[in-house]
């Protein structure tokens, strides 16, 4: 089944919902249930911050908590590079700059992945 585009419609009715029936409901749960069968106008998936937006202008904002959760040293690690690494693990850099870096290479794979991804599918015979 292909994904559709999520109307301001339905979102409203999914949002009011899904806090009807979770209290908790945060930003990440709600992506999660709404990627399941819908899709941004540009067919990615929805993002906190998408919502997050979304809810901003249709005035539902404050209904749902933002839930960011700090990259643990382990995740962090395993996100960055050995020379970071190195540094963190000697003292050189604080946590917050690790973390900072560490989010910064994530996202950057992430824009180099859908880059790649774009180029695929403008070579395809």
């Amino acid at each position: 089944m292909d994904k559709k585009i999520l109307s301001k419609a339905e979102f409203i009715k999914i949002f009011k919902e899904e806090l009807a029936k979770n209290k908790n409901l945060t930003y990440a749960k709600l992506a999660e249930i709404i990627n399941k069968n819908y899709t941004t106008a540009d067919g990615r998936d929805f993002t906190t911050t998408i919502l997050s937006d979304r809810a901003r202008s249709y005035e539902l904002s404050g209904s749902l908590k933002a839930k960011n959760v700090p990259l643990k040293v382990k995740d962090i690690k395993a996100l960055s590079n050995k020379e970071n690494i190195k540094l963190y693990n000697k003292g050189d850099i604080d946590l917050n700059t690790f973390r900072r870096r560490a989010i910064a290479k994530k996202v950057l794979n992430k824009k180099q992945k859908d880059l790649r991804l774009k180029e695929k599918d403008d070579y395809v015979i």
